[in-house]
């Protein structure tokens, strides 16, 4: 049985816990951290193409010169013929440059006008110099941004009086540029405003990395850890980046930073400095990181997702990412195909269809460290990397001390299960989870709690990280809440006789529970829990609501007014340290001297954030300020059950 301890506090310190906040829904502050919004990256690398409208592109046949000749279907255009003078329009603008035509065309018989026709294929514009605007002159596009019949354009479509018709609102002009580093390993993206500004920049994979087939491990990739084969490498912070990454993930929340260190601003939660890659479910599933948030400072213990606990910090105490990266020894790979067992012979072995990260990622000179570190590595037992084990928070003598959290993770290999059906990746493997969270001393945790998970097969469905708080129930729902705040409920006591053999939504839960009887003693509903043991379900449990269906409709009061917090998002700017240097190289008679010139070149970004604006009344959203609304027969309805009737 898989069983939550909360072990007694022993030492005496300033905390704050939040352990009963997590209920119902679960509380998912991290977006996936290392993964830029693939949708915004799009925008800001916006293209057109010189091509006809039909083909996708932005030209319209009929308002296109070549050297003074109007183009139409019968021109006589020679393919790749080169023209000083190309007149054309996009979007009302007209346009001229010089350059090439691509052009091809068929003659097809047209059967109802009993003659042949040319139909136009494709028709593009390779332009060789800028594009400028007829009448004034004033540059459209630079030729340095266009690539045969593609332009790629900063901010907007220019109009001819300076004005710009922007692609995405509220976003100033920049320059979006994507060039290989001098070692062709990174790909350095970026988009910069004119004042310096990054909107986002990165290094990601620019070069194949190729992956390596071993007899024992079976095929990995050396120095990459993310998990996930659902994104594109061009849009992840490079796991080996040596840049700090400045990026917007898919909940516009921003992200300063690496792989495996870094700051993340949400726009609602606050601000979290510290290391990130043990937020990965694979390797541990929380971290503790340094927290900003309405002008708080603490240390936020961070378990599945959502803030545990947290103990009050000082600015100062905030991490600095230089400092962290330079006292970092990261040597994490992962394998996407494990051979199982390892040390089988190849004609006994299965390749496993499921990814393992391993290797070492700790702070450096770990046995002697005092204060925030981090410790993760991994041992082999049955395939690489089965067994992972992780130390987070604060140290002394490389033991933890303070806030913290360690967990050991094990994969198993379920033989039962197709290792290559559609579901594998929750029923041929399972995790068991040995976890502590809190405050530590000496290396025993004194003030928290233990997770212990014997199979975390389905934690994408269920949450088995959070206290479920009610005896002999191991996991909470992580389904949609049936039940809200606004509705008040017809009530029935839990002695209802129709009660029995009928389903509750237990709150505290997030589940439905079948329920056997009730106990009048114990004013209590009987249930099953999930070691297949009778339970009590009574008043100290929350709230329980029956669900049934009626033949009729059903009327539901609640409030004709509920006050509405009007949120504004306001701009906040940052600037994180760095420094750029330049060599000269002078050659004298007898000897040649190199001078260095490091110049303080800071990485400049800004970021939203959601702060009341004001209080309102407003009508209630559920019954549009009637103070009643009707849910139609024959679908799921609740009523609260009183456990002291």
């Amino acid at each position: 049985m898989r069983r939550f301890s909360i072990v007694v506090l022993l030492i005496s310190v300033v905390y704050s816990s939040l352990f009963a906040q997590q209920h119902v829904a679960d509380v998912e502050i991290f977006e996936t951290y290392y993964e830029m919004n693939p949708l915004l990256m799009d925008k800001m690398k916006k293209k057109f193409t010189l091509e006809l409208i039909e083909d996708g592109g932005l030209l319209e046949l009929d308002k296109i010169e070549l050297d003074g000749m109007k183009v139409t279907l019968e021109s006589n255009i020679e393919n790749r013929k080169k023209y000083k003078k190309i007149v054309f329009e996009i979007g009302g603008r007209k346009l001229i440059t010089s350059g090439k035509i691509i052009i091809s065309k068929t003659q097809v018989y047209n059967q109802e006008k009993k003659a042949h026709e040319y139909v136009m294929d494709y028709f593009n514009i390779w332009p060789e110099k800028d594009i400028r605007f007829l009448e004034s002159g004033k540059v459209f596009a630079e030729k340095e941004n266009i690539a045969n019949e593609v332009v790629t354009y900063e901010g907007g479509l220019p109009f001819e009086d300076g004005s710009v018709e922007y692609f995405r609102e509220n976003v100033p002009p920049y320059i979006y540029s994507s060039q290989l580093d001098s070692t062709g390993r990174f790909a350095n993206i970026q988009a910069v405003t004119r004042s310096g500004d990054y909107l986002f920049k990165m290094q990601t994979i620019g070069s194949s990395r190729p992956g390596v087939t071993d007899p024992k491990i079976g095929y990995y990739e050396p120095g990459y850890f993310y998990p996930s084969f659902s994104f594109s490498s061009d849009r992840a912070i490079a796991p080996d980046a040596y840049e700090t990454a400045v990026i917007t993930l898919k909940n516009e929340d921003r992200y300063v930073g690496y792989s495996t260190t870094g700051i993340y601003h949400s726009k609602v939660y606050g601000t979290f400095t510290g290391y990130m890659l043990p937020l990965l479910k694979e390797i541990g599933n929380g971290s503790v990181l340094f927290r900003e948030f309405n002008g708080r400072y603490e240390w936020a213990l961070v378990v599945d997702g959502a803030i545990e606990m947290t103990v009050p910090a000082s600015e100062a105490d905030k991490p600095q990412l230089n400092e962290l990266m330079s006292n970092l020894d990261n040597r994490v790979s992962i394998v996407r195909s494990p051979n199982y067992p390892m040390n089988a012979p190849a004609k006994n072995q299965i390749g496993l269809i499921y990814p393992v990260i391993f290797g070492e990622f700790q702070t450096r000179e770990f046995e002697s460290n005092s204060g925030y570190g981090v410790r993760y590595h991994t041992t082999d037992s049955l395939f690489k990397g089965d067994h992972g084990y992780l130390e987070v928070g604060f140290f002394k003598n490389g033991k933890l001390d303070g806030l913290g959290y360690r967990v050991k993770m094990v994969h198993t290999y379920n033989p039962e299960f197709p290792h290559a059906s559609i579901d594998y990746e929750y029923k041929a493997y399972a995790k068991k989870v040995y976890a502590e969270a809190g405050i530590f001393e000496n290396g025993n945790l004194k003030e928290g709690r233990v997770i212990d998970i014997p199979n975390d097969i389905l934690y994408k469905f269920y949450n088995q990280w959070s206290e479920p708080g009610i005896e002999g129930f191991n996991w909470i729902g992580r389904g949609e809440v049936p039940i809200d705040t606004l509705t008040e409920y017809e009530t029935i006591p839990y002695s209802y006789p129709l009660i029995r053999n009928s389903e509750v939504y237990v709150e505290a839960l997030n589940r439905h529970l079948r329920v056997i009887d009730f106990d009048s003693d114990l004013k209590a509903l009987v249930v099953m829990d999930d070691d297949d043991q009778k339970t009590y379900l009574n008043e100290q449990s929350g709230r329980v609501f029956q669900r049934y269906k009626s033949s009729k409709t059903i009327t539901y009061k609640c409030p004709t007014t509920v006050e509405r917090a009007n949120y504004k998002e306001v701009t906040v700017n940052h600037e994180i340290p760095r420094y750029t240097a330049s060599y000269r190289q002078v050659k004298g008679i007898y000897m040649t001297t190199y001078y260095t010139t490091t110049v303080y070149d800071p990485i400049r970004y800004s970021t939203k954030k959601s702060v009341v604006d004001s209080y309102e009344m407003v009508a209630c959203p559920k019954c549009n300020g009637e103070g009643s609304y009707y849910v139609g027969y024959m679908t799921d309805q609740y009523r609260l059950v009183d456990f002291k009737q």
